[in-house]
């Protein structure tokens, strides 16, 4: 007959390794089947998040709601070890299968959240001043995923990629496939008629051609012309020319962590919508 081994559980442990993988403290415990079920609770209660940060209110609640969920798994793990302190160790309390566990959930986690982020939300960090005063260099904001053929208006604030870099670029929708734009002393016309934007902003009183003009032009059926806020200090489609839709990934939504500390004002950006 096979010695079994008696090894009380220490408490302090179960609810530590909570934290690395959820589920680990009560696979410590030897509730392999508790583990499983509080793995997958959290991994719905992920996914559910992820699919609704469509406002920061949105964002606070669901990070809020994961915590305090984590928290609580962990407090179950501890609890539960208290009253085993005569536990017998079971097959599953080996440092492999604890290895296992962790690296499987978070290789799962991992690939949904991956998975997830092509079709939902995702963050960037404005690098630069092109967008200034809309958005400035160090904010943090949650942007949603735009599939090919979902609808880009005006005035829209949107993330996108060119053929010659890898990295991602965040301007403002100016005009819209099939329209007429002309920018005459950084005036831009649409389809003969001043556009109205005071979002706008001019820092130099130079004139530079490139910059501060464009012949007519009409855009094709899937371009959009899109310019920085901030128009004297902005690399944009004056420059590059109209971009595709195929290129346009994403859509701002809100600054959910502004840059620039030192800045008056700065903790009242928090959560404002991106217009």
């Amino acid at each position: 007959m096979e010695d079994t081994i008696t090894k009380p559980r220490t408490p302090w442990i179960a609810a530590a390794i909570s934290f690395l993988a959820t589920g680990l403290g009560q696979l410590y415990n030897g509730q392999w089947q508790k583990a499983l079920l509080f793995f997958a609770a959290e991994l719905l209660a992920g996914v559910g998040i992820l699919l609704n940060m469509g406002t920061f209110q949105s964002m606070l609640l669901g990070i809020s709601a994961l915590l305090i969920i984590n928290i609580a798994f962990a407090a179950e793990a501890y609890i539960a070890a208290r009253k085993l302190y005569d536990y017998t160790l079971k097959p599953v309390n080996k440092m492999w299968v604890y290895v296992v566990f962790l690296v499987v959930t978070a290789a799962i986690s991992g690939s949904l959240d991956s998975f997830l982020k092509d079709k939902s939300y995702e963050t960037f960090k404005i690098p630069s001043s092109s967008m200034l005063d809309t958005l400035r260099p160090g904010d943090h904001l949650m942007a949603e995923r735009l599939a090919i053929g979902e609808p880009i208006e005006r005035g829209d604030i949107v993330i996108f990629t060119t053929p010659d870099s890898d990295k991602n670029f965040i301007k403002r929708v100016v005009a819209l496939p099939g329209e007429t734009i002309e920018i005459a002393d950084k005036t831009v016309f649409i389809n003969g008629r001043e556009l109205e934007e005071p979002y706008a902003q001019f820092t130099k009183d130079d004139y530079e051609a490139d910059r501060d003009t464009l012949t007519s032009r009409q855009l094709e059926d899937d371009q959009f012309f899109l310019m920085g806020d901030n128009r004297d200090e902005s690399y944009d489609s004056r420059f590059v020319g109209a971009i595709p839709r195929k290129a346009i990934i994403g859509r701002a939504l809100y600054i959910y962590f502004p840059g620039g500390k030192e800045e008056r004002g700065w903790f009242s950006r928090f959560g404002i919508p991106v217009q």
